[in-house]
């Protein structure tokens, strides 16, 4: 599965100084998250993604504003040896854990894409 998280061009100040977390739970089979701020046309391996979670269950990635100022989008694969994963995938600031996806803050748009 491959997702693009769209960055704020003009974000509010507490975001420039917190974390990006990317979290992934699964429930089922043991997928990893990998993430980028080149798009999926330019990475050819997985071992090339800039931040990468590959544990055994719970996957965390914790991204610094310093690596994201000026970026526009971050990209996001989840990739697992398993057949089947069923998974939850958050991402948010932890200053009251405010979701990406509300519109006041960022876009996250699914490319539904498989390889």
């Amino acid at each position: 599965m491959f997702i693009q998280l769209e960055l704020e061009e003009n974000p509010p100040t507490w975001q420039l100084e917190q974390n990006l977390i990317l979290g992934l739970v699964p429930f089922q089979g043991d997928p990893n998250i990998y993430a980028d701020t080149r798009s999926f046309e330019e990475i050819s391996n997985l071992k090339d993604y800039k931040w990468v979670s590959d544990e055994r269950f719970d996957d965390r990635l914790v991204i610094t504003p310093k690596e994201i100022l000026g970026e526009k989008s971050i990209f996001i694969k989840i990739n697992s040896a398993d057949v089947f994963s069923l998974f939850t995938l958050r991402a948010y600031f932890p200053r009251g854990r405010t979701p990406l996806s509300e519109k006041k803050y960022n876009l996250i748009k699914i490319f539904p894409k498989y390889h």
